[in-house]
């Protein structure tokens, strides 16, 4: 759970989302309705962008600001390392 500090250090919030989280639900909005556009299913690209928040919040009420950009980075990183590493050097 929080604590006070991390209270006190974060910007305002709704329910732990921020400006970005809702910036980033537009952007998912906008790709899944285009992706789904030739499907004549746009409509649903709505119900995504909301579940995308909704499974967004308690990631973000549990764990520190930055928790996906630095796993997405780790698991990325993680497999280029270990690619480089079994690389043929030349």
């Amino acid at each position: 759970m929080a604590t006070g500090a991390r209270f006190l250090n974060d910007n305002g919030s709704l329910m732990g989302l921020n400006v970005y989280d809702l910036i980033g639900a537009v952007g998912v909005l906008i790709v899944s309705s285009e992706v789904l556009r030739p499907l004549f299913l746009e409509f649903l690209s709505i119900p995504i962008a909301v579940a995308a928040l909704i499974a967004l919040i308690p990631i973000r009420l549990r764990y520190r600001r930055k928790i996906i950009r630095d796993s997405i980075g780790f698991a990325i990183g993680a497999r280029v390392l270990k690619e480089a590493r079994h690389a043929p050097k030349r």
